[in-house]
């Protein structure tokens, strides 16, 4: 599915990461969560396209906060959807920190400050799944 957006983005909207980014927060913003994360995903991917590797960098880790944001933002709306998180947007997250682990064409103090910032927001999620049911 992510794929069958991301094509459709690229080839027939023709959006930029940067935009699709703003378009997962105005999702979450309007409790359309699942949208958000899948957008969030798309403009991750999208962001293979920016040619300054730091901008491309920035983009993804924008991408996974954005994520980590409307993870807290799902939980909060709904308990249940902790399973979706957890099995579902933390993997998610972790695919992205790959994407940033296996970039070489940034410095490795920067890349590793961008790898610290991921790993911190998939703490968060993986903290608020595991809290109980309030």
């Amino acid at each position: 599915m992510k794929t069958e957006l991301t094509d459709l983005i690229e080839k027939h909207i023709h959006a930029i990461a940067k935009d699709m980014r703003l378009i997962g927060i105005k999702l979450r913003e309007d409790k359309l969560f699942l949208e958000s994360i899948l957008i969030f995903d798309a403009a991750s991917t999208l962001s293979e396209k920016i040619e300054n590797p730091v901008e491309r960098l920035d983009m993804i880790r924008f991408c996974v906060q954005g994520m980590k944001d409307t993870n807290k933002a799902i939980i909060s709306d709904n308990a249940n959807m902790k399973v979706i998180v957890k099995e579902y947007v933390i993997p998610l997250m972790r695919d992205k920190l790959h994407d940033i682990e296996s970039t070489s064409s940034v410095s490795e103090q920067y890349k590793c400050l961008h790898v610290c910032r991921v790993l911190h927001y998939i703490q968060f999620s993986q903290y608020w799944v595991d809290q109980p049911k309030q």
